[in-house]
């Protein structure tokens, strides 16, 4: 009886942690940041929330905005492979209480001919 209780309030906190993860994940308004980035690396988090659960898979890439290196989000994998080391665009990205969250990039087209 007891062995059922405690399994039963884990899984409640296990449900209740999630949700809250994913409240805090979303970004906090509407509002957008664009900047001048260059990629300088990508990286990919795999993890589980609790053993034999499903593998939560994350894309990350590292941006050089203005001298500064910062680490954005990318919750899409077509957008995270469609980004290629060195290039330069104006990304455009959101903010939230966890992470920023890209929303997307533009590729600066190369002007040397």
């Amino acid at each position: 009886m007891i062995k059922g209780t405690i399994a039963a309030v884990v899984m409640v906190l296990i449900v209740l942690g999630y949700f809250f993860v994913r409240k805090m994940s979303r970004p906090s308004g509407t509002d957008s940041t664009s900047r001048v980035a260059t990629v300088r690396k990508k990286k990919i988090d795999k993890w589980r929330a609790v053993p034999n659960s499903p593998q939560i898979t994350e894309y990350y890439v590292e941006f050089e905005i203005e001298g500064e290196c910062v680490d954005i989000k990318v919750p899409d994998l077509s957008d995270y492979e469609r980004l290629n080391v060195g290039e330069t665009g104006v990304l455009t990205f959101q903010k939230n209480l966890l992470y920023k969250l890209f929303v997307d990039f533009k590729k600066i087209s190369d002007t040397k001919k």
